[in-house]
């Protein structure tokens, strides 16, 4: 789908599904190109899906042009897709899920409610630097289960802002800088790798930082507490049972 030129209005029913791809590449390895001289209008609801399911190995690319969009799927056994610019979803509560393929974030700035790769399909993540904000709560970042994942994510910025998270960044996988500002309880529940770890609390005497497995930092932990008042309670996530932080500075 390619708008290059289009000056016209995109108008988006609720409850659409809009589907991408088949088995061969689209014209110029172009999977989606949106442009600002368009109008894209009618995004207003979680189950407004734009899906890519394309299952040709030739990558494909992605420009958002500026538009922010509802629910974003890559499902294509095989397929493979590159954003080229920066990619906003329009509410904390709409998700990007890597359900099959590879995904290419190519170092973009991005905004999403959630990120969702909790699957057992061959599917590759490469974050590159990219700097992503996750903006939702529960299990903004989700990817517990990393059987036939590769993931590339040591040089990002990951900043989960939401309350009450839980986030599951996958079982020895290595990530650059996370970071966790959310109010509330935020929960850490997988061994990973991180080059900085930062949990920031805020003005509330219910902040927490709890850790369900151990963790290691290759550069800098930061465990803040909002003051003297405001402090953060860090615990483990099994009584009686320490977790560790291993870290090269505190």
């Amino acid at each position: 789908a390619n708008f290059t030129g289009y000056t016209g209005t995109f108008t988006w029913t609720s409850g659409f599904t809009w589907t991408i791809g088949d088995g061969t590449a689209g014209a110029s390895n172009i999977a989606l190109k949106l442009v600002s001289g368009m109008t894209w209008s009618g995004i207003s609801s979680f189950n407004q899906v734009l899906t890519f399911v394309s299952t040709s190995a030739t990558q494909q690319t992605i420009d958002w042009g500026g538009k922010t969009t509802s629910t974003v799927t890559f499902n294509g056994a095989g397929g493979s897709w590159k954003y080229l610019s920066a990619h906003t979803v329009g509410s904390t509560g709409w998700i990007v899920t890597l359900t099959a393929g590879s995904l290419d974030i190519n170092g973009q700035t991005c905004s999403w409610g959630s990120f969702n790769s909790n699957n057992t399909n061959t599917r590759a993540l490469t974050l590159g630097a990219a700097a992503i904000t996750i903006t939702g709560t529960g299990a903004t970042w989700n990817i517990s289960q990393v059987t036939g994942l590769t993931l590339s994510a040591a040089s990002s910025t990951i900043t989960c802002n939401g309350a009450a998270l839980t986030v599951s960044c996958g079982t020895s996988t290595t990530y650059g800088t996370l970071n966790l500002t959310g109010s509330g309880n935020v929960t850490l529940n997988t061994v990973s790798s991180f080059t900085n770890l930062n949990r920031t609390g805020t003005a509330a005497k219910t902040d927490t930082f709890k850790l369900d497995e151990s963790q290691t930092v290759t550069g800098t932990l930061t465990l803040a507490g909002n003051s003297t008042i405001n402090r953060m309670l860090v615990y483990s996530g099994t009584t009686g049972t320490a977790k560790t932080i291993t870290a090269a500075t505190v």
